[in-house]
């Protein structure tokens, strides 16, 4: 069971990426007149990888030794920050189409938050794979050491 819902959340954070970086006009359908699935496809894969990563590194993270509970509380962090980064990036355009104007009469939706919005999803997408190599590493070690 635990091996299949990895591989699913794998293959959607996978496919998610495989379509945003086609960069392919499904991207710009509109699901409503407000969401392009853009937006949930790459929410899908914001929250997919660290939520594979939890569950496949449960046995590891659930130790209470004081490393590993660090790196349990990022993994968590990187799924929280995953699951906030749609609303953290409305908050920044003031729409789910996530589009900057100098015309904009305030803070959201101007430039200045553009170059916040991008920082965001940069850093949300690069943490879990930062703590993957970490998660591997330890796992590795762990093994080597438990190996007489």
């Amino acid at each position: 069971m635990r091996i299949a819902l990895i591989t699913t959340l794998l293959s959607i954070y996978a496919a998610s990426i495989a379509l945003l970086a086609s960069g392919s006009d499904l991207l710009l359908l509109e699901i409503n007149r407000k969401l392009p699935l853009g937006t949930p496809v790459t929410w899908a894969a914001m929250i997919s990888l660290p939520l594979a990563l939890r569950i496949g590194f449960s046995d590891l993270l659930s130790s209470k030794q004081l490393h590993l509970r660090a790196l349990r509380l990022a993994t968590n962090g990187a799924l929280l920050a995953g699951a906030l980064w749609g609303l953290a990036a409305f908050a920044l355009a003031g729409t789910w189409f996530f589009n900057f104007s100098a015309e904009a009469s305030s803070f959201i939706g101007s430039p200045r938050a553009g170059e916040g919005f991008w920082d965001l999803p940069l850093t949300v997408a690069t943490l879990p794979w930062a703590l993957l190599v970490v998660l591997a590493g330890v796992s590795v070690a762990n093994a080597r050491m438990n190996t007489p």
